[in-house]
């Protein structure tokens, strides 16, 4: 499959980095985050998990904090002492490209919660060995599609592409790349995995959705001529 690079580290307080932080800009308050053993994970002022966003703004501003019901207030951070909790600002990485590098995959964090950077580049992969591309990578000699023969999967893995192909032909997809990415979390989610993905598909979208899986986000940048 190649090298795969992430570029990004997670915005959220379960980040030893991003929990320092925070701490570091309110000495002295021991809630900034906090570990709520329900869950197993860190959150900021006991309520959300992001630590850098654009909104989220009871976290940032009193007047927005207190404009919350009386009854909500106290499950969502308590007493904001010196807001802001959540940061605006973001945090840039810089990349000089190389000839290697074939695509840069965007996504909120509903997708890399099903799938590790590994998966992810073998779905890409998936979806050029399913357009063709490979078969023709002799004659496209140099190409990205090169670099991207499909190769060393198990037989359960090769299954289950072949049936993601299936899917996407079916709809007109094969070769969507943001497609295969969700169709593909959406097989490795837990839940599908233990009861099959027509039952996801069968929840309502909405709350009761989210209780299985965040919301899913992807664009897909070739940093090369993709497949046609």
């Amino acid at each position: 499959l190649g090298e795969q690079v992430q570029l990004t580290q997670e915005h959220n307080a379960s980040n030893p980095d991003e929990r320092s932080r925070i701490q570091g800009e309110h000495p002295g308050e021991d809630d900034a985050v906090q570990f709520v053993d329900a869950s197993g994970s860190w959150y900021v002022k006991g309520t959300l998990q992001v630590s850098r966003a654009i909104g989220d703004l009871f976290l940032k501003d009193r007047t927005f904090h207190s404009a919350l019901p009386d009854h909500v207030r106290p499950f969502v951070g308590g007493e904001l002492k010196t807001p802001p909790y959540v940061s605006i600002r973001p945090d840039v990485i810089e990349r000089k490209l190389e000839e290697k590098d074939l695509f840069l995959v965007l996504a909120s964090d509903g997708l890399w919660d099903e799938l590790t950077n590994e998966q992810c580049a073998a779905a890409m992969t998936a979806m050029g060995a399913a357009v063709g591309l490979a078969k023709r990578s002799k004659a496209a000699s140099g190409s990205w599609v090169d670099e991207l023969g499909r190769g060393g999967e198990t037989r359960q893995e090769r299954e289950a592409a072949e049936s993601i192909d299936e899917m996407l032909r079916e709809e007109g997809e094969l070769t969507h790349p943001s497609s295969r990415l969700l169709w593909t979390a959406l097989r490795e989610n837990p839940v599908a995995q233990r009861f099959g993905l027509q039952f996801v598909l069968n929840i309502e979208q909405g709350a009761g959705r989210r209780q299985v899986h965040d919301d899913i986000s992807i664009v897909v940048l070739w940093l090369r001529p993709p497949p046609q």
